[in-house]
């Protein structure tokens, strides 16, 4: 009977033990889910309800139980949208690095982010060397690529690529990468280039560029003098003088250089758990071929005033 009493009693500890368990990892899916919804709350909160059901209106993809949540939608407001995007990667102590990416259309915004050190979380010296396969001696003043991020619903295999930043926003950072870009406060320290694309789509073909490149105008086709002249002034989106002009395309001139020099399209990261920290697993070569310069400036994007 003393034996019998005894196994009950040790069943019983075993019952609330794995009870108190239960609870206690429900609380951890509960904290982790209160962590993700924390980190888009800064994009959701901008959701309005605009059908009057009561609810604000977005779309969202909710599997924060394990560990990925989106949530993305728009605003009356100049049409003004945002997204947001977090996922949780476990390492082998239970704990979770969060891994997010946010945008905003409207102010430009673009932001790669973690709840720790966003540079402590991907490979270790990880940068442009990464994506040309060298390491380059670089002249630029102003960053060129904004790392982009896939961040996976399920898995944790994780694609990164290079992405243009628009051309005439000016950042202030150093070296060609950066995890964020915006227009900030202040719009006045952007530059209102956007007519550059109208300019190349105008010339005559590709070397009427390098003519205005190396200063030599009166070499310049008619047709191509007219294309240059309509880009000179003094309003909004004109440059005062040819030379302004000039130096602003030598400067487009070495982002379309390094961005040529990208080998890489992107590359997949793989997560090591004990170390807390992404590796690269897989690196994937970039199409072919090349553009020319002008083409390049038709088809880049270009900061604007959005609203």
């Amino acid at each position: 009977m003393m034996l019998y009493r005894t196994s009950g009693c040790v069943r019983g500890i075993m019952l609330i033990a794995c009870l108190s368990l239960s609870v206690h990892l429900m609380g951890q899916k509960q904290s982790l889910r209160d962590q993700l919804w924390e980190r888009v709350n800064p994009c959701f909160s901008n959701f309005e309800d605009m059908d009057d059901d009561g609810k604000p209106d977005f779309d969202q993809i909710d599997d924060a139980r394990n560990g990925y949540l989106h949530v993305s939608g728009g605003w009356p407001t100049c049409g003004c949208s945002c997204a947001s995007t977090v996922g949780a990667y476990r390492n082998d102590r239970g704990e979770y690095t969060l891994l997010q990416m946010d945008e905003a259309n409207c102010s430009w915004d673009r932001k790669l982010s973690s709840n720790r050190d966003i540079w402590s979380v991907l490979p270790e010296e990880f940068g442009l060397k990464d994506f040309v396969g060298r390491e380059l001696a670089l002249d630029l003043d102003d960053p060129t690529f904004f790392l982009s991020v896939e961040i996976p619903r399920k898995g944790t295999d994780t694609e990164v690529s290079l992405k243009l930043i628009p051309l005439g926003l000016e950042l202030e950072a150093a070296g060609p990468i950066v995890t964020e870009y915006g227009e900030g406060g202040n719009i006045s320290q952007h530059q209102p280039i956007s007519e550059i694309a109208t300019f190349a789509r105008s010339l005559s073909d590709d070397e009427a560029l390098t003519s205005i490149l190396n200063g030599d105008f009166a070499e310049l086709a008619e047709v191509d003098k007219r294309a240059f002249s309509r880009l000179i002034g003094d309003s909004y989106g004109q440059f005062a003088t040819e030379e302004s002009l000039r130096e602003t395309l030598q400067r487009l001139r070495d982002k379309y250089e390094l961005y040529f020099r990208v080998k890489y399209q992107k590359i997949v990261l793989g997560w090591d758990r004990q170390q807390s920290r992404f590796f690269v697993k897989k690196r994937v070569p970039a199409a072919s071929g090349t553009k020319s310069f002008r083409q390049f400036l038709i088809e880049a994007e270009y900061w604007a005033v959005m609203c």
